[in-house]
């Protein structure tokens, strides 16, 4: 499962940094292509990584898919003939068991329409798609872009505001930039490692300090390159390309 690919600007990240990788690994097929919403940065890369590899399944949800601008992007689902389906919150991705794979945002773009939330008054950066993945015992949670609203809605668990989000290793949210209720999130995930995949002026003093303050083990891709998380019988072991 690949879980965005982009960048800023006309650098085609998916063909030469995320192909590559994939083919050192060896894997020439990719089973789910979930892209958690439509900023650029997280899915310009995607149609070279379709290009390239057999991809069976790719996922958005409704606020990508009404968004209107990517028309292209999705016409070439299309013509790769890729199943595309929609995620939603309380849905679960299966096939992967036993991994465990839970969607926890966004809720569904008709049901908050259903309740009278304006949902043109939410950023796209907060209908992020938000996976949280547990295997042996470890939890993963992945939080693209969201932001204040996103972590409101996150953190209200829908209709179960008990929902458990706590996760050994979280991606921070919108490439560690300022969220005014980061230490809300962390309070709830309770991560022991912090990911921040940004560039320097992206991270925010705040947001490390929140983390730093709660012991979490951060990890920044400006500086150590690409991180993998390994998980294993004897836990989750952490590696660093720099």
């Amino acid at each position: 499962m690949l879980f965005d690919s982009g960048t800023r600007g006309n650098y085609d990240v998916g063909k030469f940094v995320v192909a590559p990788f994939l083919w050192q690994e060896g894997i020439k097929k990719i089973d789910t292509v979930i892209i958690s919403h439509k900023d650029d940065d997280h899915c310009n890369g995607i149609p070279s990584i379709i290009n390239r590899f057999n991809v069976d399944n790719i996922f958005v949800n409704k606020f990508f898919l009404e968004s209107g601008n990517k028309v292209e992007l999705l016409k070439l689902f299309t013509e790769k003939r890729i199943k595309t389906g929609l995620l939603a919150d309380e849905l679960e991705i299966k096939g992967y068991e036993p991994v465990n794979i839970e969607v926890l945002n966004p809720p569904d773009k008709d049901i908050l329409r259903k309740r009278g939330i304006l949902v043109d008054n939410i950023p796209a950066n907060d209908s992020s798609n938000v996976l949280l993945i547990e295997y042996m015992g470890n939890k993963v949670l992945l939080c693209g872009d969201i932001g204040k609203i996103g972590i409101e809605m996150l953190l209200s668990g829908g209709d179960d505001s008990d929902v458990d989000i706590s996760a050994d290793i979280i991606q921070i949210p919108h490439h560690g930039g300022f969220i005014m209720n980061t230490s809300d999130l962390v309070k709830r995930v309770k991560p022991v490692h912090g990911i921040i995949n940004g560039i320097a002026r992206d991270i925010s003093s705040s947001t490390i300090e929140h983390y730093q303050k709660y012991g979490v083990c951060l990890h920044k891709t400006n500086k150590n390159g690409a991180v993998s998380f390994t998980i294993s019988k004897e836990g989750i072991s952490v590696s660093t390309f720099l």
